[in-house]
């Protein structure tokens, strides 16, 4: 089996893997990255609120 050096998505640093579907150096990567993604979802929100839809007759 074959290692891959890859890059973790929200840190940078460089891991080896043993998959090639693996993006994040760590489970807490993972988790850091995916609340940063959902903190910044939810800033855009509070921003720009949605609007509501008209409701047809």
């Amino acid at each position: 089996m074959a290692v891959v050096i890859r890059l973790c998505k929200h840190c940078n640093r460089s891991f080896s893997s043993k998959t090639q579907r693996a993006v994040y150096c760590s489970p807490a990567c993972n988790a850091a990255f995916h609340m940063q993604k959902r903190r910044k979802l939810i800033n855009l929100d509070t921003i720009n609120p949605p609007q509501p839809e008209e409701q047809k007759s």
